[in-house]
């Protein structure tokens, strides 16, 4: 292969993602002091409370956002792995490492 870039880039974490990932974590823990209520991302409810101080509700929606902006960014990049790794079991590309790595990590 004559490229430049890594043809496994795509089994990489990616920039984007882990941004986005400290920066709910932040929100979270912002939400947390807000509400004084302990609560997970599993946990969050998708309307904020009526005793919910503004601050809390702002915290609370970008969160919302966030969190949606991660699960698009995760499916698009679980889609690109997937068709990546078919690309090798099929055999129109080599079988990297990176590759059966993510497979074996992930099942």
């Amino acid at each position: 292969m004559s490229s430049a870039v890594d043809p496994d880039r795509i089994f990489f974490e990616d920039p984007e993602t882990i941004r986005l990932k400290h920066e709910e974590a932040m929100l979270l823990d912002q939400l947390r002091l807000a509400t004084g209520e302990t609560t997970s991302m599993a946990m969050l409810p998708l309307e904020p409370s009526a005793h919910w101080h503004e601050s809390a509700v702002q915290i609370h929606a970008r969160l919302l956002e966030v969190s949606g902006e991660l699960s698009r960014l995760n499916s698009r990049r679980t889609s690109r792995q997937l068709s990546r790794f078919l690309q090798g079991v099929e055999g129109s590309d080599e079988m990297t490492d990176a590759m059966r790595r993510w497979w074996m990590n992930r099942y």
